[in-house]
This record gives C-alpha cells, sequence and structure tokens, in this order.
C-alpha cells in the first residue's frame, strides 16, 4: 500500500502537484477556483475506474482497504459497531485490481442505507470513483424504496464533509466529544493536525 511522503503512515491522499502522497496530518486543504476542477466528458471517460459489487471472493481485497484507510476490521458509528466481513460493498477496480470501497449497512428501521467506509487509494482519485460508487449506491437505495443516505464523519475530515454536501447531503447531527469518547488516551491527530474529537452526522433523503 501506498505510504505517506513524509513519515511513512499509509496515504489517504496525493498531492495535486507534486502527486506526492500523503497522510492525513500531512494534508490540508486549499481554495481555488472550480475551473480546475473541469474535464473533458472524453478525458473523465477514459480515465474513468469501474465499478460493481462486492462477492465474498473480494474480502481480502475490501479487509486489504480497511486496513489501509483505518488500521481496523470495525468501525463504530450512529451508535453501532459495523464489521468490514459482515457488510456489502461497492468496489471501484482498475482492471482486475480493487482500488475503492464503499461499505455499507441497510437498516431498515431507519428507512436508510448507512455508509460505514467509502475511500479511494490516493494514486486512483480525482478519477470520479467515489462520486460513481456514491451514484451507485443511491439507484440501489431507490430500487428498494430506502428513504434516506445516512453517514458519519470526524469533525477533522473537511474534505468528506465537502463532498458529502457536493453530493446532497445535509449535516443533521452533531455527536460532540463522541468520538474521543469512544476511544479514550491520547487524541488522535487527523487531517491537517486537527483533533479528532466529533462525529458529524449527515443524511440525504431520496
Amino acid at each position: 500500500m501506498t505510504k505517506c511522503a513524509y513519515c511513512g503512515r499509509p496515504a489517504w491522499y496525493q498531492d495535486r502537484i507534486t502527486g506526492e502522497p500523503l497522510c492525513p496530518v500531512h494534508s490540508c486543504l486549499e481554495v481555488r477556483s472550480t475551473r480546475g476542477e473541469i474535464r473533458s466528458g472524453e478525458e473523465r471517460r477514459a480515465s474513468a475506474l469501474q465499478v460493481r459489487p462486492g462477492t465474498p471472493a473480494d474480502a481480502p481485497d475490501i479487509l486489504r482497504l480497511w486496513d489501509h484507510f483505518w488500521g481496523q476490521d470495525d468501525m463504530d458509528c450512529f451508535g453501532r459497531t459495523y464489521r468490514a466481513a459482515e457488510l456489502p460493498a461497492l468496489l471501484a477496480c482498475d482492471g482486475e485490481r480493487v482500488v475503492g470501497v464503499l461499505s455499507y449497512a441497510v437498516e431498515p428501521d431507519w428507512d436508510a442505507f448507512n455508509i460505514v467506509v467509502l475511500n479511494v487509494l490516493p494514486q486512483y482519485q480525482r478519477r470520479g470513483a467515489a462520486g460513481r460508487l456514491m451514484a451507485v449506491l443511491d439507484e440501489k437505495a431507490r430500487e428498494m424504496t430506502i428513504g434516506r443516505l445516512v453517514v458519519a464523519t470526524s469533525n477533522d475530515n473537511l474534505l468528506a464533509l465537502y463532498r458529502y454536501q457536493r453530493w446532497g447531503f445535509q449535516i443533521t447531527g452533531i455527536r460532540a466529544g463522541g468520538i474521543a469518547a469512544d476511544s479514550p488516551g491520547e487524541p488522535h491527530i487527523g487531517v491537517g493536525g486537527i483533533p479528532v474529537r466529533d462525529e458529524i452526522r449527515l443524511e440525504k433523503r431520496l
């Protein structure tokens, strides 16, 4: 797996100018024109990754991605614990290689799909994979007449907050100090050196 160019931790992102892989601590956000996002339809199609449902045979690749980004195979959110091996997943693939994962839980009592993990390897970002994974999940929820998509992220993850709101999500709640309470001890340092403390909850109504 790709390592951060500065500290050797697993890389989450890639510097758009230098191409250096970066962990959350050694990354930051920038303000720039939206014109930088514009790409021709032909160029985007040429660089697009394929998206497909995960199968039992994909379990090692799914666990590999969870371990790369999270260092574990379980995740706490919305007061529940989810395990990678027990969740359905959508996968972004470059040929035969699995390079991105969206693991989700079907929660009929919430009338929702809960997005537990959504990550794409840094060297495959900016090719539309995350947006395509979200679009396929959206279609699947509508086919099953599920009324909402929900997701929880952390206070430091400004890129996730940006992306989810661009995809039509709204913030519905903040569990202040919730992440820190679930993981006592030394505070975890996240994106740009921000301490990870709070669970931010978002939803998209379909």
